[in-house]
């Protein structure tokens, strides 16, 4: 199971790097609609987007949707500070704590999860082979 969170982690990580390329495109200016909309920038962003939309969907053949609000909210972290790399944006304090109380929501989520055995079955499912969903069990 854990290199299909990895390989989740990577689809989530790609599409925040796509979402920042598509924030530089947007602060060009452009002669016209069309090449504002159909450049290389954008398209190869679109492009990440639909990868990562697959990548994810693989991933969610072994990983529970629980896991779903941990690993989708790290785009929350990665986005601003691929802003900072790539644009030269500057991180407020008021976004800091946000990182803060969004990487304390995680702690709190997954170790609800722990204690519901959510892991440990998940675990069990994935050593034996067996891909179904909690429902069809």
């Amino acid at each position: 199971m854990i290199k299909y969170v990895a390989l989740w982690l990577f689809s989530v990580t790609v599409s925040s790097f796509a979402q920042v390329l598509l924030k530089k495109s947007a602060n060009k200016t452009y002669e016209s609609r069309i090449r504002e909309y159909l450049n290389p920038i954008v398209v190869i962003s679109y492009g990440i987007f639909f990868a990562s939309t697959i990548l994810t969907m693989v991933a969610l053949r072994v990983v529970p949707y629980a896991f779903s609000p941990m690993i989708e909210g790290v785009s929350y972290i990665l986005i601003p500070l691929f802003g900072v790399l790539m644009l030269k944006e500057k991180i407020s304090k008021r976004r800091w704590i946000g990182f803060m109380v969004i990487l304390l929501g995680c702690v709190i989520y997954t170790s609800g999860l722990s204690d519901s055995g959510a892991m440990k079955k998940t675990a069990a499912r994935t050593q034996t082979g067996n891909i179904q969903t909690e429902t069809e069990t």
